[in-house]
C-alpha cells in the first residue's frame, strides 16, 4: 500500500490549500503516473517522502515560510534551517539521481 498525498483547494484559493491522504496499492499508482507521462511527455516517477520529510516540506517551508513571504507577512514567517534542506533541490536530486541513469556526453574535438 501507497501512500499518495494530494493538494486540494477546495475553494479554489491558494490559501485553503489541504493535504489528503489516499491510499493506493502499487499497480493505480504505476498506472496513474504512466498515464501522467503520456499525457506529458515526461517520465513520472514518485519521490517517497517520510512523515518527518512531509511535515518539514509542507508544514514547515510551504506553511510557514512560502505562504507568509507571498502574502506580503514576512513577521510571520519562522525560517528554520531545517525546513529549507527538505525544500532545496539538492534534496530532491538526491532522491532523483538513486532512480535514474546519469549520461554525460563530451564534445569531441
Amino acid at each position: 500500500m501507497v501512500r499518495f498525498f494530494a493538494t486540494v483547494a477546495a475553494s479554489g484559493l491558494a490559501g485553503s490549500v489541504q493535504l489528503y491522504r489516499v491510499d493506493l496499492d502499487e499497480t493505480a499508482l504505476r498506472d496513474l503516473l504512466d498515464q501522467g507521462s503520456r499525457e506529458t511527455g515526461y517520465s513520472l516517477k514518485p519521490v517517497n517522502l517520510s512523515e518527518e520529510e512531509i511535515q518539514k516540506y509542507y508544514f514547515g517551508f510551504s506553511d510557514e515560510i512560502l505562504w507568509p513571504l507571498f502574502h506580503d507577512l514576512p513577521s510571520r514567517c519562522n525560517f528554520d534551517p531545517a525546513y529549507w534542506t527538505m525544500y532545496s533541490n539538492e534534496f530532491f536530486f538526491r532522491r532523483i539521481r538513486q532512480r535514474t541513469l546519469l549520461v554525460y556526453t563530451f564534445p569531441i574535438q
